[in-house]
């Protein structure tokens, strides 16, 4: 087994990680960044079709802090959206548009345009037609691959993070404080696993949406980071606020695509089958409420007319606008051969962000010393109990730099001298390959497990046959894991399912129906 050394080993090429590696490359670290993707530019960062909220014109900190604190029902981390509100508009014009040069869409003067999605106050969000996520990270991503210092892995996921004293082979480290060492790196094209050792791990690795059968988020999105800082020890909080999204296209064949809550933002309007706004019998904000009332708000809707979708109805927003803000949901529909300058849009909630996560301070740095978490596997306590749109983005970029300047004002290097009392990887596994039926099974039994047990409304019978079908199913799992060589399909699944119980035991122990945790009394 290869050893490597470095400062800082970075796993995940969303935002949040790439923009991490540039900081970090920046101020003259060694940085490997890993991913378990292909292309670099693969992240559910990418996917993010919105925009980045900024501050607007007539905006202001104080509009935007008080924006957050009521669209997360009152449970975001106050210092924590202090510092969003005050240093990411900051980063967005320094790295983003003088450094990186990213390719918003401009208005008057060439200046940035915004627009105004859900529960915002303000027109402050900056966009890039309906593509803004991969805009960014293909902008970062060019940026980063010319800095020497960067070295970026692909086709590599983490198996587990290294700490001492549960991977140390001297017997007298069980006396030490744990710390994080590094992490076990297994290459899906070399098919063997790495140990490699630094002074500092940043978990960038994204969220967990396909722990449901239906999610806005791509198929990397497995919880690895989560499951991983959850073994090694980490406290990982909040779990239960599970956002989903109420405007995912409700067509076989369309994968949950994400109609933007941008469009809302424009003018769109939630209509039932009759072409009724539903939106506002449920909140005064009707379709530009947070997304936690209007995911409510179609659910009941579907309940009591016993259908299977509703609609986004965009006639109200002029035909050039539809087709200039948003071509690649207008070439989306018009693959099935829907026109939405005309047609309604059938849609459905769908999984779509997860609010909590590894417990981070206000720098980033993880419970667990030398880990820091960045990005949606990160609980920096802005979201609180529900996302405020467009948020996401901005917090990966504020804390990924916060979490680098932690890291250049607080030098460790004593630690990776200890990389000689790491034990090796153990390989259990006889078995080369896993069995492809199992694992299509596996996957159909958990994603099953989470949509209709917790899912958008709970109650305590759910969670408890969850919690029972999830550990039986860790068991049968674990013991797959076990018994096959290291295989990236493995690995997935196992972190989804620690991932998975997570949630459901956090959704299990709180009560109190919040944001986006809706739990009601057993009939």
């Amino acid at each position: 087994m290869q050893v490597k050394i470095m400062h800082i080993l970075i796993v995940g090429s969303g935002a949040a990680g790439l923009m991490s590696a540039i900081k970090a490359a920046e101020n003259n670290f060694e940085v490997t960044l890993v991913t378990k993707a292909a292309d670099i530019n693969n992240s559910a960062s990418a996917c993010a079709q919105g925009g980045i909220a900024g501050l607007g014109i007539n905006d202001s900190q104080e509009k935007f802090y008080k924006d957050i604190m009521r669209a997360t029902a009152g449970l975001a981390r106050p210092e924590a959206v202090k510092i969003l509100v005050s240093e990411g508009p900051k980063i967005i014009k320094n790295e983003l548009l003088k450094k990186i040069k990213t390719g918003f869409t401009t208005g008057k003067n060439s200046l940035p345009a915004y627009t105004r999605e859900a529960a915002h106050s303000a027109r402050r969000i900056l966009y890039s037609g309906d593509q803004t996520g991969d805009v960014i990270i293909k902008s970062l991503a060019a940026y980063a691959v010319q800095l020497k210092n960067i070295k970026i892995i692909t086709d590599c996921i983490a198996v587990d993070l290294i700490t001492i004293p549960h991977n140390s082979s001297n017997p007298l480290s069980i006396y030490r404080r744990p710390f994080c060492l590094g992490a076990y790196l297994f290459s899906s094209k070399k098919r063997k696993i790495t140990s490699c050792l630094a002074d500092r791990v940043i978990l960038a690795a994204g969220g967990i949406g396909q722990i449901y059968k239906y999610t806005t988020n791509p198929e990397i999105s497995t919880g690895d980071g989560i499951a991983m800082a959850y073994r090694a020890g980490a406290r990982i909080i909040n779990m239960e606020f599970t956002q989903f999204h109420p405007t995912a296209m409700s067509i076989k064949g369309s994968s949950c695509f994400l109609i933007s809550e941008a469009v809302r933002g424009e003018g769109g309007i939630l209509v039932n089958s009759r072409g009724r706004d539903f939106t506002r019998k449920y909140d005064h904000r009707g379709s530009l409420a947070p997304r936690d009332i209007v995911t409510r708000a179609v659910i009941s809707e579907l309940e009591h007319s016993s259908e299977d979708t509703v609609y986004l109805s965009l006639e109200k927003i002029p035909p050039d606008i539809i087709r200039k803000r948003f071509p690649n949901i207008m070439k989306k529909c018009l693959e099935f051969k829907i026109d939405p300058v005309k047609d309604p849009i059938p849609v459905m909630p769908a999984f779509h962000f997860l609010c909590g996560g590894i417990l981070t301070d206000l720098w980033g740095a993880a419970t667990l010393p030398n880990l820091y978490a960045v990005g949606e596997c990160a609980c920096t306590g802005v979201h609180g109990a529900n996302r405020l749109a467009s948020t996401s983005l901005l917090e990966c970029l504020t804390f990924a730099c916060r979490a680098v300047e932690h890291i250049k004002n607080n030098p460790v290097t004593a630690y990776t001298a200890e990389g000689k009392e790491v034990r090796p990887w153990l390989n259990t596994g006889t078995v080369n390959l896993p069995d492809p039926v199992l694992l299509r099974q596996d996957w159909a039994t958990l994603k099953s497990i989470m949509w209709n047990y917790v899912g958008i409304i709970r109650t305590r019978k759910r969670l408890n046959r969850a919690l029972n079908d999830l550990r039986n199913l860790q068991k049968e799992v674990d013991n797959f894991y076990r018994n096959t060589a290291p295989h990236e399909k493995i690995l997935e699944l196992r972190n989804a399912i620690q991932t998975s119980i997570l949630v459901a035991s956090a959704a299990a122990k709180n009560d109190h129906s919040t944001g986006c945790h809706y739990k009601k009394n057993d009939q």
